[in-house]
């Protein structure tokens, strides 16, 4: 009910969830939406808030991120705070660049690391509508 409270005026819209009691299934009275548009999420922000979903008129702000460690405060830039995405089962001999080059296609990259002998890597995008297009 809440993905369609929101998708029937935001088209960006790519998911959302209630937060349940996990030993009663009940709702615990709050949840998240996942916009793909930055601006829609901020129209969201103030055109849905009083808005009922169901019996309950809803409260919207900005979810709080969780601490960031030190891997994500290195790489985070002005313009994105986006997580990077996990890349595995790649080959031994791959480089860097090699990994970058096929994922450019999704938009601009911040950060590409390839783990050494673990066979996987993470790419970090400059906006958060490139990550969620390249999973």
């Amino acid at each position: 009910m809440l993905q369609e409270t929101f998708r029937n005026t935001y088209p960006s819209v790519r998911g959302a969830k209630v937060v349940t009691n996990p030993n009663t299934g009940r709702s615990k009275g709050y949840g998240f939406v996942k916009f793909a548009d930055e601006t829609e999420r901020n129209r969201a922000m103030t055109e849905i808030n009083g808005v009922y979903c169901s019996t309950r008129p809803m409260r919207i702000s900005a979810a709080t991120p969780k601490k960031t460690t030190g891997f994500q405060q290195k790489y985070v830039t002005a313009k994105a705070y986006t997580t990077p995405i996990f890349v595995g089962n790649l080959d031994p001999d791959i480089l860097e660049e090699e990994l970058k080059q096929t994922f450019l296609q999704f938009g601009d990259i911040v950060y590409v690391k390839i783990i050494e002998g673990k066979g996987c890597g993470f790419v970090q995008f400059g906006y958060k509508v490139c990550t969620l297009f390249s999973i």
